[in-house]
């Protein structure tokens, strides 16, 4: 993994400034964000483990084409979802299965080779649902601060379409954060 300017991951196939847990499966990664400082009273989005469905996706037995589909994939990929955390300064976060929360269906248009760098013929107006968990902090106190968060995505047989393995995937993400005054 490389970092870009504002010593933030970037993967190491893209030279894009945003970081994604999954791009490196199973391991650790650390998300040193503590230059860019975060204004005081400012709440935080967290989107810890979550997945999508897209008609933008490649073809394949996970594409959706009307929206139970695209409900259908998302609900089951997040169901894949286990052993989650997250703890804030070492503190753990409790009850996290309480924050998971489903999108409603949005439609979006999609730059070419959007963010996933698709193939080319994959852009354009689509529609898409999320699911997964979701924590919105509350302000943290000025100063340093460590979040970290993490579990995995345990995916069955036929998840991916026949014959095809399905995948594993730990995520164990550390954000470090400056609040400013």
């Amino acid at each position: 993994m490389s970092m870009d300017q504002g010593r933030r991951p970037t993967t190491l196939n893209t030279p894009s400034p945003y970081f994604h847990a999954l791009d490196v499966p199973n391991a650790p990664q650390v998300c040193d964000q503590s230059a860019d400082v975060i204004p005081a009273g400012t709440s935080i989005l967290l989107a810890t483990l979550d997945t999508f469905s897209s008609t933008l996706l490649p073809p394949g037995a996970y594409t959706p084409t009307k929206a139970s589909g695209e409900r259908a994939i998302a609900d089951r990929f997040a169901d894949r979802i286990q052993d989650m955390f997250v703890t804030i300064d070492n503190v753990p976060v409790n009850d996290i299965e309480s924050y998971r929360v489903s999108t409603d269906r949005i439609t979006f248009t999609a730059a070419f080779r959007w963010v996933f760098g698709l193939p080319e013929q994959i852009y354009g107006t689509g529609t898409g649902v999320a699911d997964g968990y979701y924590l919105m902090l509350r302000p943290l106190p000025p100063g340093p601060h460590t979040i970290h968060y993490g579990g995995r995505f345990h995916y069955l047989a036929g998840d991916f379409g026949p014959g095809i393995p399905p995948p594993d995937y730990a995520v164990d993400v550390t954000l470090l954060v400056t609040i400013g005054p």
